[in-house]
Order: C-alpha cells, then structure tokens, then sequence
C-alpha cells in the first residue's frame, strides 16, 4: 500500500461515480484515512478540518486512492509562505461578508 504524503497527487474515486477524479493529498496523519482536495467544487464537500478549501475536500481510505505523482517535501519557507496566501484568503472572505 501506498503512503501518501500532504502534496501528492492522486487519484480517488469520482464524486459522481463514474470514473476518478484527480486532487492533492491535504491531510494524511498515517492513518488509513486520507484527506483529498479536489481540482473542481462540489456543494456537498467540506474542507477536510480545515485542511483544504471549503467545498473541495473529502475523505478516503488510502486503499481507494492512486498515486500519480508524488510531490517532493516543501521547504519551511513555502509552507510558511503557503499558509499566509491561506490566511490571507480567510481574511478577504469574512471581509467581504460583512461589506454590504
């Protein structure tokens, strides 16, 4: 079995089941359960714990995802730099939620 590593790209099984669909590994702890931020929305996802973007994420069993590329380990400066683009989108959100 695959270990999947956060930055992967996948495989997982299509939301609308036919097929598969690609994303990113987001949230994978060692467990068999692996967090998926897909490429396209879909209403019915969630974000994954916070992990990914709301609407885009879902969780699987690793034995249903495939490995397409396995992206190498980031460097501390672009998780860093990763995490403020991700706040930063936060903030702009609840902004623009209070603007009337």
């Amino acid at each position: 079995m695959a270990i999947f590593k956060v930055g992967d790209r996948v495989k997982a099984p299509s939301w609308y089941g036919n097929g598969h669909e690609e994303g990113t590994v987001c949230d994978s702890d060692g467990s068999l359960s692996i967090g998926i931020e897909f490429d396209t929305y879909s209403s019915e996802r969630h974000n994954c714990g916070r992990h990914c973007r709301q609407g885009y994420g879902w969780y699987f069993d690793a034995k249903e995802l495939r490995l397409t590329v396995a992206k190498p380990p980031k460097t501390k400066q672009e998780l860093i730099i990763e995490k403020i683009k991700y706040l930063e989108d936060k903030f702009n959100e609840r902004k623009l939620s209070y603007d009337f």
